[in-house]
C-alpha cells in the first residue's frame, strides 16, 4: 500500500495550491502499523523510504499516558516515546510532528495539507462561522492550539464529541491557523473530499488573489537592491517577487497589517515570525546623501544602501535574527535564504501569506496566530529539527 501512499503524496505535494516546500504530511495505516511521512521530507518528492513505520499500539499508549505538567519536559518525554514506537528499519528517521493526530483517524489513508484557500478560511476572523455555512456538519473545526501532543489530545476530544453527536467519525478536520486533514480508506476518497471542499470554498469566495507580476521600477534597480540586501544580511541568495496584492499591502504601515504577524507555523519555519517593511524614500530625498562630485543616481544608491543597513540592524536588534522577508515600498518583496532553494522556499511561503491575507477578506479579515503560539512555534524543538533537515 506504500505505492498508493507515495503516489497520493507526490500528486498533492507537486501542486502549490495545496502545499509548499516541506509542509503537509501523509500516512497509511492497518490494524497494527502506520507509515507516516518523516519529518523534513517533502510530499512532492517523497519515496517509500521517506516514511516512518510506527507501532499503533504504542501510539495509543502515548495518548493514555500521564506526562509531566512542565511543557518542555512533556514534549521531551512524548518525543522519546514516539521514537520508541518506531518499527524495525525506521530507527534513523523521525516521525512527523502530527503522527499522533494521524492515528486518531480510523480510515487507512490520511492527508494533511496547507492550501492557501483553506487557510484564508482558517485564518479569517469569521472563519469558523463561514465554514459551518459552507460545509454544514461535514467537518470538525479545531481552534488554534500548540502542535504535537497537545493538539492531538484536543483533536481526540473533538473527534469524540463529533462522534457522539453524529454517530460517525469525521473525515475532515480544519485546523485554525494551520490547514486541513482529510481521511479515506482509498486515495480516491480523499480526492473526492478535496475536490468537493475546494469547489464549495471557491464558490463562497468572490475575492481571490491576483498573481500577475508588477514592475513599477527598473530591473536594474531591483538587481541593485538584491545586491545590497545580500551584502547587508549575509545571505546566500535573494529572490524578488511582486504582484498587485503584494504591492498594495506594502504601500504603507496600515496596509501592511495583514502581513504584520504569521498566519501558520510554516510561515514561521520558512520566513520567520516577522517581516521587514522599508519605505525606499525614507529618510531623505533622492541624492541628498551624494558625495561631492557624485551623480544623483550614485547618491540615491548610497542612500538606499545606508537605509537598508540601518533598517536591517534595527530589525535584528529587536527580534534577534536577520530578516528573511524585506518588503520595499514601490519595489516589491525581497526574500532571502542560505542558498537558492532556501530563498525559493521563503518566497513561496511569503507569497502564500499574501494569498491567505486576500482570501481572508472573504471571511472577516486576517486572523493571525496568537503571540503565545508564535513564541511556542519559534522555539519548538520539533520545528527546529524540521528546518534543519530541510536545509540539508
Amino acid at each position: 500500500m506504500l505505492e498508493k501512499l507515495v503516489e497520493l503524496s507526490n500528486r498533492y505535494g507537486a501542486r502549490p495550491e495545496y502545499t509548499l516546500a516541506g509542509g503537509g504530511n501523509s500516512s497509511y495505516k492497518n490494524n497494527g502499523e502506520m507509515y507516516v511521512k518523516a519529518s523534513g521530507t517533502r510530499l512532492a518528492t517523497i519515496e517509500s523510504e521517506g516514511f516512518v513505520g510506527v507501532d499503533r499500539h504504542k501510539l495509543a499508549y502515548i495518548m493514555q499516558k500521564e506526562y509531566s505538567a512542565d511543557e518542555k519536559q512533556r514534549e521531551a518525554e512524548v518525543l522519546a516515546d514516539l521514537m520508541e514506537a518506531r518499527l524495525p528499519g525506521s530507527e534513523t528517521k523521525r516521525p512527523s510532528v502530527e503522527t499522533l493526530l494521524h492515528n486518531l483517524f480510523t480510515e487507512a489513508y490520511v492527508l494533511h495539507l496547507h492550501p492557501a484557500a483553506v487557510n484564508g478560511l482558517s485564518c479569517g476572523r469569521g472563519g469558523e462561522m463561514a465554514a459551518r455555512e459552507i460545509f454544514a456538519d461535514e467537518f470538525v473545526w479545531v481552534e488554534s492550539y500548540k502542535p504535537g501532543y497537545a493538539l492531538a489530545k484536543l483533536c481526540e476530544k473533538k473527534i469524540s464529541d463529533y462522534r457522539s453527536v453524529h454517530g460517525k467519525n469525521p473525515n475532515k478536520i480544519i485546523l485554525q491557523n494551520h490547514g486541513i486533514f482529510a481521511a479515506g480508506d482509498e486515495p480516491e476518497i480523499i480526492d473526492r473530499i478535496m475536490e468537493d471542499l475546494m469547489r464549495k470554498l471557491h464558490t463562497a469566495m468572490p475575492l481571490k488573489p491576483r498573481h500577475e507580476a508588477v514592475f513599477a521600477e527598473s530591473l536594474q534597480r531591483i538587481q541593485e537592491f538584491k545586491r545590497i540586501i545580500k551584502e547587508t544580511t549575509g545571505c546566500g541568495a535573494v529572490v524578488h517577487l511582486t504582484n498587485p496584492d503584494m504591492m498594495e499591502m506594502i504601500e504603507d504601515e496600515g496596509s501592511f497589517f495583514p502581513l504584520s504577524a504569521p498566519f501558520t507555523p510554516d510561515h514561521i519555519v520558512y520566513c520567520k515570525a516577522r517581516f521587514l517593511r522599508i519605505d525606499a524614500d525614507e529618510p531623505t530625498k533622492p541624492g541628498e546623501l551624494a558625495e561631492p562630485g557624485e551623480s544623483t543616481e550614485s547618491g540615491e544608491l548610497i542612500k538606499q544602501e545606508e537605509l537598508i543597513q540601518r533598517k536591517c540592524a534595527e530589525f535584528t536588534r529587536e527580534f534577534g535574527y536577520a530578516p528573511k522577508v524585506i518588503c520595499v515600498k514601490g519595489l516589491g518583496a525581497f526574500l532571502t535564504g542560505i542558498n537558492e532553494t532556501d530563498a525559493a522556499d521563503t518566497a513561496a511561503l511569503f507569497a502564500d501569506a499574501v494569498d491567505i491575507a486576500v482570501y481572508s477578506r472573504n471571511f472577516g479579515g486576517a486572523l493571525h496566530m496568537t503571540p503565545e503560539l508564535v513564541k511556542f512555534i519559534s522555539g519548538w524543538e520539533a520545528e527546529a529539527y524540521r528546518r534543519k533537515v530541510a536545509d540539508g
